[in-house]
């Protein structure tokens, strides 16, 4: 289902230089998805891997 996605509806307005955001799911790194996103001549970026640690709330002081 990604990989249509990608293929009939991202690729065709992508434009070179252009920036794809993906976050770390295992179907968003295959080759396949990775390729079609390059040739289009746009760059694929990894958002950094979840850590539970670091989303703890932070106190507000006031």
């Amino acid at each position: 289902m990604l990989r249509a996605y990608v293929e009939q509806q991202l690729v065709p307005v992508l434009k070179p230089g252009d920036i794809v955001v993906m976050d770390n799911l295992g179907s968003h790194k295959s080759v396949a998805i990775r390729q079609m996103i390059r040739n289009a001549g746009a760059r694929l970026w990894y958002l950094r891997p979840h850590s539970p640690s670091e989303k703890r709330p932070h106190p507000i002081l006031c």
